[in-house]
């Protein structure tokens, strides 16, 4: 784990400027930042279970089986583990790999998820764009911005501002879902739509998918999560 620590802070630093770079390491295989605990700058996590219920004023970036954030972090999310859960603030994006994800706090910026199980609660919203790669994948949060989905199963069912666009295996549209924009969908067969769904733009329907195409997509947008996910098995 100690060396997950190294290589992922390796990584993760091309991609913030050397002013920013007060962090804190951790490579405990429990640690814990408890409420009432702020930490300035960014915070490195690799353990088999880290808990983030204070304040982060910078990024975090963890790595490991059970990542938990109920508290606030004021910049970036990344995150790679086995079950990833966010329920507290983050204000700005969040890139995860996972096998299974829960996310039902408030994000201000975009949400980028490629995993087995991924759900965005009622209870969660996105201020930006969604895009999302897994097995299964639910919306059930307000997105202010656009969503792309690429997968397996993908239920809409809340209200999303920006246009949809689908490639998975099939599309249900739940009975609180309110699409303000365009949505185009590539699916098996048409959607499942449920009494009080709503499309306020044009729906547009390929009765095709081609899986390598999917899985092209994938790779293209999430590739770096694959990637962090591989090193956590070093």
């Amino acid at each position: 784990m100690k060396k997950c620590l190294v290589i992922l802070v390796a990584i993760s630093m091309v991609s913030i400027p050397i002013t920013a770079l007060a962090a804190q390491f951790n490579r405990e295989e429990a640690y814990t930042l408890n409420k009432g605990e702020r930490i300035n700058g960014d915070l490195y996590s690799a353990g088999e279970r880290t808990v983030i219920s204070g304040i982060v004023d910078g990024d975090v970036f963890m790595a490991g089986g059970t990542l938990v954030m109920d508290g606030t972090v004021n910049q970036d999310l990344l995150a790679a583990g086995g079950t990833i859960v966010v329920s507290g603030t983050v204000r700005d994006d969040i890139r995860i790999a996972g096998g299974t994800v829960m996310i039902s706090g408030p994000i201000s910026g975009d949400l980028i998820v490629a995993g087995g199980s991924v759900h965005l609660l009622s209870s969660g919203s996105v201020g930006g764009d969604v895009i999302l790669a897994g097995g299964t994948m639910a919306i059930e949060g307000l997105v202010r911005g656009m969503v792309i989905g690429v997968g397996g199963d993908m239920i809409l069912n809340s209200r999303i501002m920006g246009p949809v666009k689908v490639n998975a295996k099939r599309l249900t549209l739940g009975s609180s879902a309110l699409l303000e924009n365009n949505l185009e969908y590539s699916t098996r067969q048409e959607a499942t739509v449920t009494q009080g769904a709503q499309v306020r733009g044009t729906t547009e329907f390929h009765k095709r998918i081609i899986e390598r195409d999917a899985q092209r997509a994938v790779a293209g947008i999430l590739g770096f999560a694959y990637f962090m996910k591989f090193l956590m098995a070093i």
